[in-house]
């Protein structure tokens, strides 16, 4: 029952991690690609 809870735990935070890491990597693309339009 412990390792259940845990590895549901594990695998929250990872994909929560892993989520925001692709989620700051497209919002840091569109910013690049708004400047060079811009210029």
């Amino acid at each position: 029952m412990y390792v259940v809870s845990f590895v549901s735990l594990f695998f929250v935070i990872g994909v929560g991690a892993w989520g925001e890491r692709v989620f700051t990597r497209n919002e840091f693309i569109i910013k690049r690609k708004k400047i060079h339009q811009t210029i």
